[in-house]
């Protein structure tokens, strides 16, 4: 029996970096301009577009808003046994943001914290792509728009609450 690649798309490096810039697109600004997004907000930002069911939880819970989701969006393996420790990815992501800094899709910017922000390039590459994936999630990262005034630490706690079963869906 020959062994045929099995290529888990959450692992793939293209599938990997067009969550990250369509999060940089959508979500790297407040409403006011003011930079958004460090590594801690991407990563919860990240977990929670790979998981729309929790995301539609999180909305619900502190905006009233209703998210309508498709039924491949719902009760999903990843659903039913998330990785309780997302936030513990930071390895993982800082790489992939390196890497994305290094092609030029990604601008650091250095103040009380470290920001990260899609550039014109970024910005025109994940323009490039279409897909219903890409344009779904983008509409996931506009729903996220109204949870951006959570503090960090407020929006981790929220997340491990819908994980952990403490809202009801």
């Amino acid at each position: 029996m020959s062994k045929l690649p099995f290529i888990i798309p959450e692992h793939e490096f293209n599938f990997r970096s067009s969550m990250v810039l369509i999060i940089l697109m959508n979500l790297s600004t407040t409403k006011t301009g003011k930079l958004h997004l460090t590594i801690d907000r991407i990563n919860i930002y990240r977990f929670l577009l790979n998981h729309p069911k929790y995301l539609r939880e999180l909305l619900q819970k502190e905006k009233g808003k209703e998210l309508v989701l498709h039924d491949n969006e719902l009760n999903n393996i990843q659903d039913l046994f998330p990785n309780y420790s997302f936030h513990t990815r930071h390895k993982e992501l800082k790489s992939l943001l390196i890497m994305l800094s290094n092609l030029k899709f990604v601008s650091v910017t250095i103040e009380k914290d470290i920001y990260f922000s899609i550039t014109t390039e970024g910005t025109n590459i994940i323009k490039e792509v279409e897909s219903e994936f890409i344009k779904r999630s983008s509409d996931f990262c506009i729903a996220m728009k109204s949870i951006q005034s959570l503090s960090t630490n407020q929006l981790y706690l929220k997340v491990q609450s819908i994980i952990k079963g403490g809202m009801n869906t």
